[in-house]
């Protein structure tokens, strides 16, 4: 048995701060059924248009888009494409591409891999990542990464033990292994907050001088 959902969002919103008039509007549309899943959405922000933390004038994202798309591969697979635009004020434009796909390995097992493409002007700039997340007791996750970027490669550990619903400690151990970055932390849950000690250490090049 399978639903479909389809709605659409409209929204229009002006200010008046001091003598300048601003606007903004939104629209977006979604399907969300089986086996696919697609959506749309559109964004636009005045020169003029003001907020609490904005005023009128300063650099932002004057048209915003973007587009999505998800769907099955496989009995065991995911596999989810965005691409989003972004026009701001200071005439300068954002246009990024991702994939974003998942892989169940075993009952306590999962692949995933991502992709990521900045078509800036003038230049383009692929990320790709790949790791496989464990499930490895109660609470209890592990996962290791391989991260490429800017021809820089790198890989990264990490296992944690997240906190209990109830009182309780939890703990996170992470480390780049290229970097010799590593860092840990315990935390603790009581019946007043949560605290938390962490340690971080991370390698320096020393250049002797000439």
């Amino acid at each position: 048995m399978s639903a479909t959902i389809r709605y659409v969002r409209r929204m229009s919103i002006w200010s008046r701060p001091y003598s300048y008039h601003g606007s903004a509007a939104s629209v977006g549309y979604a399907y969300v059924g089986s086996p696919v899943t697609m959506g749309t959405s559109v964004r636009y922000l005045s020169p003029a248009y003001a907020t609490v933390s904005e005023r009128p004038g300063d650099t932002r994202e004057s048209i915003e888009a973007n587009v999505y798309t998800a769907f099955p591969v496989g009995s065991r697979g995911s596999l989810n494409v965005r691409h989003a635009f972004a026009n701001r004020s200071d005439e300068t434009r954002t246009s990024v591409t991702s994939l974003l796909g998942s892989f169940r390995l075993g009952r306590r097992a999962n692949l995933y891999v991502t992709a990521v493409n900045d078509w800036q002007i003038h230049r383009t700039g692929w990320q790709a990542s790949s790791g496989i997340g464990l499930l490895v007791g109660n609470r209890t996750t592990a996962n290791i990464a391989r991260d490429s970027s800017d021809g820089a490669n790198h890989t990264s550990m990490n296992i944690q033990q997240s906190l209990p619903v109830g009182t309780g400690f939890g703990y996170r151990l992470s480390g780049d292994l290229e970097a010799a970055h590593e860092s840990s932390a315990v935390q603790h849950q009581g019946r007043y907050g949560s605290y938390e000690l962490w340690h971080q250490q991370r390698a320096v090049m020393r250049v002797p001088p000439d």
